[in-house]
């Protein structure tokens, strides 16, 4: 897309000409004769888009999201540009292939909501079994003892305040009282296992990202537990690096 032109220049192209563009995705919608419809629209301009229901890309670009930036190559219509490549940005794809030879594991969960009546306590309970090597089935007791990174990746504690009459449908309505209780949890894990746990909006402290840690004071229980690493939102976590190895990236 280096050849890449302002949204507002694509009405001076001839028809049946090529162009490059890039902008934000403000509608999405199929047409009655089932192609693919998208507007773009970037500060200059905006500009319809037809993708075709026999393009092969057809069903990659029904994965268009409202307020998604893209680029396309195409060819100008009377009305619209009929599009034949579409391209999503993302992380660059390198040929570096990391690789550790320690068989070691690494969980994900999130919005665990401690303080909720809908809280899953008992759910949590028997994965916490697992990843303590207490399940019944043998390999899985296996795997969960090689879990050695736990992250939780954000809204640990339902909180107070966060919508219209959650104190009604509250278990735990103090949210220091709601950290007291996530720390007593958590400190039940095994201490090999590191546990990462980044805000969300549910969390005490501001809903805009970047979000800071959890706040020392109101979640001080959480400090206090020797294996947990408490970080920003968003954040670059190094995971299992030694003398030898330069760990994995975890955004």
């Amino acid at each position: 897309l280096i050849n890449s032109i302002s949204l507002n220049r694509v009405k001076t192209k001839q028809d049946r000409e090529g162009v490059s563009i890039i902008g934000l995705v403000s509608n999405k919608k199929i047409t009655k004769k089932g192609n693919l419809l998208v507007t773009l629209e970037d500060p200059t301009g905006s500009v319809d888009l037809i993708i075709n229901k026999q393009n092969e890309i057809f069903e990659d670009a029904k994965n268009i999201v409202l307020d998604e930036v893209i680029g396309i190559t195409g060819i100008c219509g009377q009305d619209f540009v009929f599009v034949n490549k579409v391209f999503f940005p993302d992380i660059p794809v390198t040929n570096e292939f990391k690789k550790t030879n320690d068989e070691v594991y690494a969980a994900f969960i999130s919005d665990v909501h401690v303080g909720s009546r809908l809280f899953l306590k008992d759910n949590l309970l028997k994965f916490f079994d697992w990843l303590n090597g207490k399940s019944i089935n043998l390999l899985n007791r296996n795997i969960g003892k090689k879990v050695k990174y736990l992250f939780v990746v954000g809204d640990l504690v339902d909180g107070v305040g966060i919508y219209p009459e959650q104190f009604k449908e509250l278990d735990i309505k103090d949210i220091r009282g709601q950290y007291r209780e996530a720390a007593e949890l958590f400190s039940r894990l095994r201490k090999d296992l590191n546990i990462i746990i980044c805000p969300g909006q549910h969390d005490a402290l501001r809903i805009s990202e970047p979000q800071p840690h959890l706040d020392k004071e109101i979640a001080k229980p959480m400090w206090e537990i020797e294996n947990v690493t408490l970080v920003s939102n968003p954040c670059l976590v190094n995971i299992h690096a030694s003398k030898n190895f330069p760990g994995f990236d975890v955004l």
